[in-house]
């Protein structure tokens, strides 16, 4: 005999752009719910919870996460994505041709919630005709959002977040204090140049992203830069001279 009895339905609209999907499982044996699993696709935004038979946990001041004693159906994951690339009209007369590309993601732990991101991407890419290739992107992440609750936040014994505020902080690039504050941290950001000279390319490319440092007595974020630049001539692309710096090198420069 089965040990577990399994569904799954799902109602869609619009070639499956707009959809709801419904999973279940139910142990048989043990006679409780095991896994319920919720997905709603609206378009270019993806929602995701589940809910499982597990130890639920609870947070105790100055020892931390703690399991309950019997398990129970409780709601365990909750999850986010939103995705959208667009090509803009060329202009120029066609000679300039862009896209851009968001994404942000978002997953918490809906019993230990410090476990918890949310990020966000944004990328452009540009072409002038037989001139330039540009790209531009941009990572950043947010590891606190449980602080926007004030009964989470307050479990916790950490200070509530105005999220609006929070958002604004990490805008004010005039004010370093309050961008610190923000729990919106850049994690990556990556830009290439590429100028085309006939049957030569000229193309510059940086990364940078922050590392913490542990070396020293009190931890500390350093922003670690790499970029090169390269002349490569197309018909042969083995042909070219490259020049790189990079932070954690032992030689920061090199060729």
């Amino acid at each position: 005999y089965p040990s577990f009895f399994e569904t799954e339905g799902k109602i869609s609209f619009f070639e499956d752009e707009l959809y709801l999907k419904q999973s279940y499982i139910y142990d048989i044996n043990e006679g409780h719910h095991d896994e319920a699993i919720t997905t709603l696709n609206i378009w270019y935004l993806n929602l995701m919870y589940k809910a499982e038979w597990m130890y639920p946990y609870y947070y105790e001041q100055g020892v931390g996460w703690l399991k309950e004693d019997e398990e129970d159906f409780v709601p365990s994951k909750l999850t986010a994505a939103f995705e959208f690339s667009k090509y803009g009209k060329p202009f120029w007369r066609n000679r300039i041709r862009y896209k851009t590309d968001i994404e942000a993601g978002y997953n918490m732990d809906l019993q230990k919630y410090v476990d918890n991101a949310l990020t966000f991407s944004f990328g452009i890419e540009a072409n002038v005709y037989k001139l330039f290739n540009i790209s531009f992107r941009t990572v950043s992440e947010n590891n606190a959002t449980y602080r926007y609750s004030r009964t989470k936040s307050g479990d916790l014994g950490e200070e509530w977040l105005n999220p609006f505020r929070d958002l604004w902080n990490s805008f004010c690039f005039w004010d370093k204090d309050k961008r610190y504050e923000s729990s919106f941290k850049l994690k990556s950001l990556e830009t290439k140049i590429v100028h085309h000279l006939g049957d030569w390319d000229l193309s510059y490319t940086y990364s940078g992203e922050p590392e913490l440092e542990t070396n020293g007595a009190v931890p500390e974020w350093r922003w670690i830069s790499k970029f090169a630049i390269m002349v490569q001539w197309n018909p042969i692309p083995e042909l070219k001279s490259q020049v790189r710096y990079d932070d954690e090198a032992q030689n920061k420069y090199s060729m």
